[in-house]
């Protein structure tokens, strides 16, 4: 009788229960979603999303699916999972912490991994219990390096596009600048536009750039080496330059030229060609920063013959420039341009004869 008795309120208990509307709904979420019930994750970002079911029925199943478009506006449906089965499980993972709950782990979020995401149940052919929330999926700027100019030389007068593309959602931002802050050869500090047109590259645009990409998520930058290759560009310090006779003096070229020159010489009026150091004449070529040199003729003890013009010749893969220099005499002895001081032949020749006793000296001792 007290068998019976128990099983008749065991049944009123399931009529009761199964009188109930299952009830559905997420209750947790990593990230945190906001008030609006949206998840912001960031790309290789795990997320997780908690559904609390109670009240469910026998035999029915606690399922997920997502919500999204497709890119050319499309809206699709895919179906996630039943109970704790995903359909791709190296995408999903469904795990049972406790009793009524549902957690789905999405691994490894990308920017297509955005939708919306429902935890349901079916209770009838024609009525569902859902329960919804939105994934979307951020991801700072990467650089598209097919798409992205690499260091490179150009000819000048040649056009020329800098390429800068990045991809992350939200799009990213992009600015073009100087390394140094000089200006770009648009005229401007500083571009918004992912290309850099220049329309004919010149020697003083050559250089660094650098392009910065940013979006809600993070920043990034990358600096590009913009190199031109040019003809000698020469300058002379002095275009007249004065001395008496018997006294040093120093003729001198100032050069800009990328690549490196070939060949430089001096070349008289005369004609005589004087590439190296020979006598009283000594040829230097000095090196500077940046494509600088200094092409040097020192006359050492200046004679009649020597007064004239003299064209100083720089070579280069590009092409060949000259620019001239002239000798004249003057009434008085002119200092030398780099030491200072007024330098006699005299006094080179004494200088010569006490740098070489000790010399002399040394190979008897």
């Amino acid at each position: 009788m007290n068998c019976f008795y128990y099983l008749i309120i065991l049944f009123q208990l399931i009529l009761i229960v199964s009188s109930q509307n299952p009830t559905v709904e997420i209750v947790k979420t990593e990230p945190a979603a906001n008030k609006g019930r949206v998840i912001y994750a960031q790309r290789d970002e795990d997320v997780t999303i908690w559904c609390y079911v109670e009240n469910l029925r026998p035999l029915t199943k606690v399922r997920y699916q997502k919500t999204s478009k497709s890119p050319t506006g499309k809206v699709q449906l895919i179906d996630i999972s039943e109970n704790e089965r995903p359909k791709d499980n190296t995408k999903y993972a469904i795990e049972k912490p406790k009793d009524f709950t549902w957690r789905l782990r999405i691994k490894s979020t990308q920017t297509h991994d955005s939708g919306v995401y429902s935890c349901y149940i079916r209770i009838s052919e024609y009525k569902s219990e859902f329960s919804n929330v939105t994934l979307i999926v951020f991801s700072k700027p990467t650089f598209v390096d097919h798409k992205t100019t690499s260091d490179a030389e150009y000819k000048k007068d040649e056009h020329v596009k800098l390429q800068c593309t990045t991809e992350g959602d939200p799009k990213p931002y992009i600015e073009w600048t100087r390394v140094g802050n000089a200006l770009l050869p648009i005229g401007r500090e500083r571009s918004e536009n992912p290309v850099l047109d220049i329309s004919r590259i010149q020697p003083q645009d050559r250089g660094l750039y650098r392009c910065r990409s940013w979006n809600m998520m993070g920043e990034i930058s990358r600096q590009i080496a913009v190199g031109v290759l040019f003809p000698p560009v020469i300058e002379a310090s002095y275009s007249i330059v004065k001395q008496t006779e018997g006294y040093l003096i120093e003729l001198q070229c100032l050069v800009e030229v990328n690549p490196s020159p070939t060949t430089a010489y001096w070349l008289k009026e005369d004609g005589e060609i004087i590439a190296r150091s020979n006598g009283r004449y000594a040829v230097n070529t000095f090196k500077g920063a940046f494509g600088h040199y200094t092409i040097e003729l020192v006359i050492n003890g200046v004679k009649s013959t020597d007064y004239g013009s003299y064209s100083c010749y720089v070579t280069n893969v590009i092409g060949t420039e000259h620019q001239s220099v002239t000798l004249i005499r003057s009434d008085v002895p002119m200092p030398s341009f780099k030491q200072g001081k007024i330098i006699s032949s005299s006094s080179m020749i004494k200088s010569s004869y006490f740098i070489m006793i000790p010399l002399f000296l040394c190979t008897f001792l």
